[in-house]
């Protein structure tokens, strides 16, 4: 992606994607916003950016981990030789209201603590 067109800050965060449409392995999150997201799936898929997918994000975040249930449009995709990356618009979805809780505690833990000086 030559110019970055992204609507929201990006947060990179350790999590699993499961889409059973687009593949039956487990998908790896590059990054994350509010508006969308980076995938990495280990195979070559076949990709409809006309098509919704319902996408099952499971993160863990310190001790407790949970799952989000978020509907996403692909924008654009990447084929490599063993892998598919794509990018991931969200659209309104059952787990928006927890994806916006995720980012506002990325954002909150991005800031640097400046009452330990």
């Amino acid at each position: 992606m030559g110019i970055d067109q992204r609507k929201g800050e990006r947060f990179q965060e350790i999590g699993r994607v499961q889409c059973n449409e687009l593949c039956v392995f487990p998908g790896i999150v590059s990054d994350i916003s509010i508006s969308g997201c980076k995938v990495r799936f280990p195979a070559i898929l076949s990709v409809d950016s006309e098509e919704d997918y319902e996408l099952s994000f499971t993160f863990t975040r310190i001790i407790k981990s949970f799952s989000i249930i978020l509907i996403g449009r692909p924008i654009w995709f990447n084929l490599d030789s063993d892998s598919t990356e794509i990018g991931f618009k969200f659209l309104h979805s059952p787990g928006t209201r927890q994806l916006s809780e995720l980012i506002t505690q990325l954002a909150k833990d991005a800031i640097p603590d400046t009452e330990d000086f």
